[in-house]
């Protein structure tokens, strides 16, 4: 076929193609994954906040009680995944490093049958810039008796561990400006997936038994001195109201 035979068929072939299609998923996976490494702040440390990508959270049905585990259920890891009857290791995360201090400012409840509102609240002995993941990012955790029974983005269902890209990770989309002992509070909205068998009707019927958890991921200290005192794993938690 010489050059002129192919230039008048283009039209025809074109109009005989399909749609071109984009998968915007594996876009968003793909640039996040490019985004995970460590940023430093502006603010005269050197700090990056780890947080989790974006996932839509779910909700499962089914019989088993997450609240009671078996004997050899495994112990939940503070940087995911997630999964339905963890018990995570809290001793392992602090709600305060290098000046900092994170904390759950509110759990609200809105109704009987829906997730409590919740926001953070960040504090700082110095200005800092912290460049992190946005807050519809930050991990929650719902814990009944110590045990994970809800929340998102990233929860799986009992017994999966498996791994599947879903863990916290360091990236740097959104920016927190910390002024010297100003309170900065943090619109997280609501996590609202449950484990199976829990209902909201139940969370409510019991509050004392449930505490909101965050997880705010690795936060890194470069200019420490000590190598041990450069990172931690900050965690706040907050009951639910009676």
């Amino acid at each position: 076929m010489n050059p002129e035979e192919l230039h008048a068929r283009l039209p025809e072939a074109a109009d005989l193609a399909d749609p071109p299609e984009l998968d915007t998923g594996l876009l968003v996976r793909r640039v996040r994954r490019g985004r995970r490494h460590r940023r430093a702040l502006t603010g005269g440390a050197a700090l990056a906040l780890s947080a989790a990508a974006v996932l839509g959270t779910v909700r499962w049905t089914g019989t088993e009680d997450p609240a009671r585990p078996a004997a050899s259920a495994p112990v939940g890891s503070l940087q995911g995944p997630y999964a339905c009857g963890d018990r995570l290791p809290l001793e392992a995360g602090s709600a305060t490093f290098s000046g900092i201090t994170f904390s759950v400012s509110s759990v609200r409840k809105t109704d009987s049958g829906s997730a409590p509102v919740l926001e953070a609240r960040f504090t700082a002995d110095r200005g800092l810039n912290m460049n992190g993941q946005g807050p519809e990012s930050l991990e929650v955790l719902y814990l009944r008796d110590g045990v994970v029974v809800g929340g998102g983005p990233l929860l799986r269902q009992p017994g999966d561990h498996g791994e599947h890209g879903e863990q916290l990770g360091t990236g740097s989309d959104h920016q927190y400006s910390l002024v010297p002992d100003v309170p900065l509070t943090v619109p997280l909205g609501t996590r609202d997936a449950l484990c199976p068998s829990v209902r909201w009707s139940q969370v409510w019927a019991e509050p004392a038994r449930y505490e909101a958890v965050v997880v705010l991921g690795r936060v890194w200290d470069s200019m420490a001195q000590d190598p041990e005192q450069r990172s931690a794993i900050m965690v706040a938690r907050a009951p639910f109201p009676g």
